[in-house]
């Protein structure tokens, strides 16, 4: 009888002494170019999902539109690695988004932004400026910042954007770090 009494008493102090497991959410970068086709190099993380966006039905549109999808943690930051290849010079648009959800905002931050193969502009967040973003979601606090005191807010509907000028056969590799903040209701419309 001691002993049934003795290991229920730990296996509460263990559920009582272990934090609580941490949550976890989506968030998405969608990369859109004005020309040619994006060639996606596949993620050397399997957990990542990068393709052409599937709901766009004209195959020409389709080619130059690519998003990913991943899972990210609320205790601590993710850093996410995507490398497309444009076959023509252009225009790339650089969203940075929640998980879509017809009644929930996915909320996530992101920070550290950096490119290699184009120049970016403020990947920091430390100033303003370089991307479009509502100022509510410029985020000016160190301890939320992965580094620095600067980090964005984003959600799907209210995305941060930037475009960066791209060379054909250029690889173009991103690189992020995010961290899921929470999931809220929509209102009703």
């Amino acid at each position: 009888m001691q002993y049934k009494t003795i290991l229920s008493t730990l296996l509460t102090i263990c559920i009582l002494a272990c934090p609580a497991l941490a949550g976890e959410g989506r968030a998405r970068i969608d990369l859109r170019s004005t020309a040619g086709e994006l060639k996606i190099t596949p993620p050397t993380n399997k957990k990542f999902k990068v393709s052409h966006a599937s709901w766009i039905k004209d195959p020409v549109a389709k080619k130059q539109y690519v998003t990913s999808d991943f899972s990210v943690s609320d205790q601590q930051w993710t850093q996410i690695d995507m490398q497309v290849t444009s076959t023509e010079d252009c225009k790339m648009l650089i969203s940075l988004r929640g998980l879509y959800s017809k009644t929930q905002r996915h909320w996530s931050y992101f920070d550290d932004i950096a490119i290699e193969g184009a120049e970016l502009k403020n990947g920091g967040f430390e100033e303003t400026g370089g991307w479009k973003v509502p100022k509510s979601q410029q985020v000016v606090d160190e301890s939320l910042a992965h580094s620095g005191k600067g980090a964005v807010l984003v959600w799907h509907d209210k995305a941060a954007y930037q475009t960066i000028n791209v060379k054909a056969g250029v690889p173009v590799i991103l690189t992020a770090w995010v961290k899921y903040n929470t999931a809220e209701d929509k209102e009703p419309k």
